[in-house]
């Protein structure tokens, strides 16, 4: 498809054009347009991914920077490398778009003034922080108020805090999947998780978890109507033949299958959990679904979805 291209005096018109398809830049940079340091002051101001196509001396121009980091912060990768040990750009860059917390100079990935800047607005920026941040629990409070996500990057003892963890489902359930391997194979706290909303669907670790009777017993206790079937679910992962094979486990003992291609995309084998359960449960009020890999220790989160599933599954060593 022909982009139309302004005449050169038409700047405005073309600054109109760059809020929404910034790759013109690429057709007119040939032109000396990303040279005009005016011209490109007023571009990043409308779309700050403008600066990838900026020159040299521009993406090393502060005033610049400052211009489209404030638009969209995530421009901070194309700025000169030195910006990523300016605090103020950094700060003006997370408080735009936290994930640019990801392009900042490893001091500032354990500033907690930046670090908090980053996941208050977008929580999933937890992920960047560095280990003394991710340890700190307001910090981990903030990014969770934001993202219900976020859980996962925490440190391995915040995850492990029970009294932490639970305070987190108390505010979002869903939270549950960010917990540590221990205790996702908790049964009570696995049980307070559900307490808290039982139509969620928990994969829980280990796999035998949700017909375990002791389990079992506490959930009917506490929670199901006579004939429920309470939602709880262990999610096991083979890889057979060129496949991924999942294998689901849940209450009522129903066992269910769903297979992916080996390229397939973590949001592509969500995808086929989710039509299979669909399929096979009496009462599919499942409202989100947490795929965690059946002896990991993460689950996976939107973060995750463009990315391929094998990247967290280790594939068996062919002989």
């Amino acid at each position: 498809m022909s982009i139309p291209i302004p005449a050169d005096e038409d700047r405005a018109s073309l600054l109109v054009l760059l809020r929404s398809n910034v790759e013109i830049l690429h057709v007119l940079k040939a032109q000396g347009v990303c040279d005009d340091r005016s011209f490109v002051l007023a571009a990043v101001g409308v779309n700050g991914a403008a600066l990838a196509y900026a020159s040299e001396d521009l993406q090393s121009d502060r005033e610049v920077v400052l211009a489209a980091v404030a638009q969209d912060g995530l421009a901070l990768q194309h700025a000169s490398r030195h910006f990523a040990s300016d605090r103020e750009v950094v700060l003006v860059a997370v408080r735009s778009c936290g994930l640019a917390l990801q392009f900042a100079s490893r001091e500032y990935l354990e500033d907690k003034e930046i670090v908090l800047a980053a996941v208050r607005q977008n929580g999933l920026a937890l992920n960047f922080a560095g280990p003394g941040v991710s340890a700190d629990r307001s910090v981990v409070q903030q990014a969770l108020l934001q993202n219900e996500w976020t859980l996962q990057f925490a440190s391995d003892e915040v995850r492990s805090d029970a009294d932490f963890v639970f305070e987190a489902l108390q505010r979002n359930p869903n939270s549950f999947g960010g917990a540590s391997l221990e205790l996702r194979s908790d049964k009570m706290m696995a049980l307070r998780a559900l307490r808290l909303q039982p139509n969620t669907a928990i994969f829980v670790v280990p796999r035998t978890l949700p017909q375990d009777p002791d389990f079992q017993a506490a959930v009917a206790s506490h929670l199901a109507s006579p004939g429920d079937e309470v939602p709880v679910l262990s999610i096991s992962v083979e890889f057979v033949s060129g496949q991924f094979l999942l294998q689901g486990t849940s209450m009522s003992g129903v066992i269910y299958e769903a297979t992916s291609q080996e390229e397939a995309s973590v949001a592509d084998v969500a995808a086929s959990i989710w039509r299979a359960w669909k399929q096979k449960a009496t009462q599919a009020t499942t409202k989100y679904l947490h795929l965690v890999l059946h002896g990991a220790d993460r689950c996976l989160s939107p973060l995750d979805a463009s990315k391929p599933f094998r990247d967290f599954f280790v594939l068996p060593v062919e002989e």
